[in-house]
């Protein structure tokens, strides 16, 4: 879509931004660049540009046009300076933060764009906007071409709200197959500790996170252990490092966790002062940002399931697929440790019964009143 734009306006570039959940930053769809001037930037700064996301903070241009809802023709050389500002500041390049000195190269990255003009356009769909478009050329847009693009905007609107509703499908379709497959793993099962690290490495790869755990509470629930994990290539294991923890040093973590209520984290260098002895935790092992469902037994906190980012943060809230796979294997790995430990219980007592017959040599028979015997007791 932004290719025909670019053609019908005799454009320079074109953007397309959708917004997530949460209206807390733009996604760019689709880098709208010639080819040759991408080459010339990269070449320049001597990084790749790549799909980003613009943060819809501060007082930047992006924040502006998405709070406006309406279209904005800009034609001012201070604005597109400072819009380059903008991307330059987001992070443009992949895999890289990049060098303050990069931000003295703006002037130049300017001159090689040579914009003229700017249209900004947000994508309302009923009341809600869910997206941004820009489309740029080395030519004065006109009043007439804003309006053209206003009404070409309900297409790309609704290619957006289409595009959304096939993705939603497609994971909840890959989440209810992952959820089969896990859930089929504890019928009839040998080994249960297998079993939950092969669930949380199916998690951890489906979420495309950096390690996946299971943290099961004991004494009281006074403490917690990191009792199994998965970690993606690259990723340090912690498993043996996290046993032994208060549950004291998460009071705003356990009192979310005994409400049955999510822990979201989307950055842990945010976490507020109360959260400061779980966050030296955090920030001592490189986890950026994670999310974590408590785990119940017998309707009793019992434990979490969660999964963690290293290297980066991440808006968990927006995931649904994930949360919901995390609740539901939370759920099934919940029943099975229910299971195992009623098992358990009934082979003590067996065992305590056979041991109590096998030692005791006096039986002691009850009698009716008819003189038949009703067995031993």
């Amino acid at each position: 879509m932004c290719r025909e734009i670019k053609k019908l306006f005799s454009a320079f570039e074109a953007s397309l931004f959708r917004v997530n959940e949460n209206k807390e930053y733009l996604e760019m769809q689709d880098v709208g660049l010639p080819a040759l001037i991408i080459y010339r930037i990269e070449k320049l700064t001597g990084a790749k540009i790549a799909k980003k996301r613009i943060p819809l903070t501060g007082d930047s241009i992006y924040k502006e046009t998405f709070q406006a809802g309406k279209p904005q023709l800009l034609s001012d050389p201070s604005v597109f300076k400072r819009l380059i500002t903008d991307i330059t500041r987001t992070k443009l390049f992949a895999d890289q933060e990049l060098p303050r000195s990069l931000m003295k190269r703006i002037p130049e990255i300017y001159r090689i764009l040579n914009i003229q003009s700017v249209i900004f356009l947000s994508l309302i769909s009923e009341t809600e906007t869910i997206g941004v478009m820009s489309v740029s050329a080395r030519r004065q847009f006109t009043e007439s071409d804003m309006e053209r693009l206003e009404r070409i905007s309900q297409h790309l609107t609704a290619n957006i709200k289409h595009k959304q509703y096939e993705e939603m499908l497609a994971r909840r379709l890959k989440c209810e197959k992952l959820v089969f497959r896990i859930s089929s793993r504890f019928v009839g099962i040998s080994d249960l500790g297998r079993s939950i690290d092969a669930s949380l490495r199916d998690i951890g790869i489906f979420c495309r996170v950096d390690r996946a755990c299971l943290f099961l509470f004991r004494d009281n629930g006074s403490v917690m252990d990191n009792t199994h994990e998965w970690c993606a290539c690259g990723v340090r294991p912690q498993m043996t490092e996290l046993r032994n923890l208060p549950t004291k040093m998460f009071p705003w973590w356990m009192t979310g966790l005994s409400k049955g209520e999510p822990i979201y984290i989307t950055d842990v260098s945010r976490l507020l002062a109360e959260a400061n002895a779980g966050k030296e935790i955090l920030n001592a092992r490189d986890i950026k940002s994670l999310p974590v469902l408590p785990l119940r037994m017998k309707d009793e906190l019992s434990g979490f399931i969660g999964v963690t980012n290293v290297w980066k943060t991440e808006h968990w809230r927006e995931l649904d697929s994930l949360i919901l796979c995390l609740c539901t294997t939370s759920e099934i790995i919940g029943n099975a440790l229910e299971r195992k430990k009623a098992e358990e219980a009934l082979r003590e007592s067996e065992d305590r019964f056979r041991n109590l017959t096998e030692s005791t040599s006096d039986w002691i028979w009850e009698v009716d009143a008819g003189g038949s015997g009703a067995g031993p007791v």
